[in-house]
């Protein structure tokens, strides 16, 4: 009996120790927060850029839907056009109506805003839409992995292990849609196009998984993993459509909504084109500011699209019209490409008028200029002694038109360099302008792929998979340290020197 009383003490202590290491972590975590952080993490998480992760818990509600693997029948287009139509007479016949999305952070500590959709004049309907788990991470050899800042718990709580360093976390949504007659149009007397917009809805959500790979991963670009084709089989998928395609229209558009986070009765405008945009670091920094948030990651935000009729034809439009660029692209590629050659040809027998291809082209994202950079650097004696000729589009001069000039550095390029990452395979331009002529030049033309991969990405669902990397790629180069990135350009560059420099 004596000892128990000491055994409860040791673990209070123990207990308060931990609690102690816990906050201070998170005290530390707030006093570091400063802008030069935020671009360092990835979108949804308290991880570096770049940084490979597993999820430890994360599950799979099958059948599962990937984006990439997406296949359309033949007449889809015609069924598109068949829904727009159907959309237009609503538009013609029925009042608008409104929907507002409600996007809440999981886990959230505090709760940003409460609404009953119910007590809302003209109410209608109301649903959930597309949602993910949190999920603590880990390394991909299964080792614990640090967050660069604490998180919180739903109780308030930051989620810490016992020596107070911040668990890698990975963060949870739900979403909720609330639909009313638009707040535009009081007067409007015509009927409430309901349950007829529903239906339109459905039917949208069936089409939605038919679309081609190449569009469905441009209206999916927050959701490139997929999600559950089960659960997400209502009329709500579509307006997660149309807000994902909100998100990537510009300031104006009519099909376009900004995400704001809610404190008392203001609102304020967040930032970012990803799942978790974050509140303008100027507020977000303010001592005793009332908005609570992770990072600039607030609990929740809404956005809202005035007429959802209106915006499914414009949606629709947007679909269509990417299948057409994407279709055009190609056309104009296949006229523009030498017919390929057999192997008995001699390169000599070429037409005199062939262009000469002697450049080292590179394509890369901005977003990853500092590793860009390191390449760029490791090669820099072999670029002063004219040893390789490279080019990128720092090279374009003010007043030059830039994109007239990366066509004329495409024309004569005999290696493509690809400095592949997240934020390459997500660059529009890159996919559409850049990466077509290289592929194409390369199946035609004899030029060479040399590619590097930066970060983990999904370059396994791309035809650059098809290619020798110029590196293991199980080791991207921003899991590895500075010293071991620099022994691995070294034998890149050396290799892309003697690629080069090899006639063909």
């Amino acid at each position: 009996m004596p000892h128990r009383p000491a055994s409860n003490g040791a673990e209070e202590s123990k207990s308060a120790s931990v609690d102690a290491l816990a906050a201070r972590a998170l005290l530390q975590a707030e006093r570091l927060f400063h802008k030069d952080d935020w671009p360092m993490c990835e979108d949804g998480t308290n991880v570096a850029a770049g940084t490979q992760f597993l999820e430890l818990d994360a599950r799979r509600v099958l059948p599962w839907y990937n984006p990439a693997e997406g296949k359309a029948s033949p007449n889809w287009k015609d069924k598109w056009l068949t829904l727009r139509s159907r959309f237009e007479r609503i538009i013609d016949e029925c009042r608008p109506v409104e929907c507002t999305i409600i996007q809440s952070r999981l886990p959230a500590y505090a709760a940003d805003w409460s609404f009953d959709p119910r007590s809302h004049p003209g109410f209608l309907q109301a649903g959930g839409g597309l949602s993910r788990e949190a999920s603590r991470l880990c390394t991909t050899d299964w080792r614990p992995l640090t967050g660069h800042f604490a998180i919180r718990s739903a109780k308030g709580d930051p989620l810490c292990d016992s020596e107070g360093r911040p668990w890698a976390i990975r963060f949870g949504l739900s979403r909720y849609f609330i639909l009313c007659p638009s707040s535009r149009y009081l007067d409007d007397l015509r009927p409430r196009p309901v349950p007829r917009l529903a239906e339109l809805a459905r039917d949208g959500t069936s089409l939605l998984y038919e679309l081609p790979a190449q569009v469905a991963l441009s209206v999916w670009r927050n959701w490139l993993a997929g999600f559950s084709r089960q659960v997400n089989s209502s009329e709500y998928l579509w307006l997660d459509a149309l807000f994902e395609l909100s998100w990537q229209r510009q300031p104006g558009d009519l099909l376009h909504s900004k995400r704001f986070a809610q404190v008392a009765n203001v609102s304020i405008g967040l930032v970012g084109g990803g799942l978790f945009p974050r509140i303008p670091y100027d507020l977000a920094s303010r001592p005793g500011g009332s908005i609570p948030h992770e990072n600039g990651y607030p609990m929740a935000h809404h956005a809202k699209l005035s007429d959802v009729a209106r915006a499914s034809v414009i949606a629709i439009d947007e679909i269509l019209e990417r299948e057409t660029i994407t279709m055009k692209e190609t056309r104009v590629s296949q006229v523009r490409t030498t017919p390929p050659m057999s192997p008995a040809t001699s390169i000599k027998h070429q037409p005199m008028n062939a262009t000469k291809r002697d450049k080292v082209f590179v394509s890369y994202s901005h977003k990853d200029k500092r590793l860009f950079e390191e390449f760029t650097t490791m090669l820099a004696p072999a670029i002063q002694k004219g040893v390789v000729a490279l080019w990128d589009d720092t090279k374009i001069q003010p007043g030059q038109p830039w994109k007239t000039e990366i066509e004329k550095a495409l024309a004569v390029a005999k290696v493509g360099v690809l400095l592949v990452s997240k934020n390459f395979l997500a660059s529009e331009f890159i996919i559409k302008n850049e990466l077509p002529p290289l592929l194409n030049a390369a199946k035609a033309e004899g030029a060479t792929i040399f590619w590097v991969c930066l970060s983990p990405c999904l370059h396994d669902q791309t035809e650059i998979a098809s290619y020798q990397a110029a590196h293991d790629v199980s080791k991207p180069l921003s899991k590895l340290s500075k010293p071991q990135r620099e022994a691995v350009w070294e034998d890149i560059c050396k290799r892309l020197l003697q690629i080069a420099g090899n006639p063909k």
